[in-house]
């Protein structure tokens, strides 16, 4: 088995933590916003290199997190949070030279998100 230098750490920190965490699976709830995020992003990415509609994955994803209590940074906002995904998923797909984010960013801009998100996730 190979231990990477966080286990290690964390064994040597807490060998109760470690024990939880890696041998138990049990995990911490997450109440920071920037990193439930980045777990959607993740996941509409994962969706975009299957083939997959990577723009109603992460709408769906982030969408679920829309009124759970969230550590925000200074000018976060779950609104402002969306929008800033709907253009690295642009840049991402612009940089493959694919448009399928175009049409539904276009739309997102056009009417509220929370339309757009009750609409892509039904």
């Amino acid at each position: 088995m190979i231990y990477s230098y966080t286990q290690i750490s964390q064994y040597l920190t807490c060998p109760r933590r470690y024990r939880h965490h890696y041998l138990d699976g049990w995990r911490d709830k997450d109440t920071r916003a920037a990193m439930l995020f980045g777990r959607a992003f993740e996941r509409a990415l994962a969706a975009y290199f299957r083939h997959e509609d990577a723009a109603a994955v992460l709408f769906r994803d982030w969408a679920i997190c829309k009124d759970t209590r969230l550590e925000y940074g200074k000018s976060d906002t779950w609104d402002r949070m969306l929008q800033q995904g709907i253009q690295l998923l642009e840049r991402f797909a612009q940089d493959d030279r694919a448009s399928a984010f175009t049409s539904l960013a276009a739309t997102c801009r056009s009417s509220s998100c929370d339309q757009f998100v009750a609409r892509t996730i039904s």
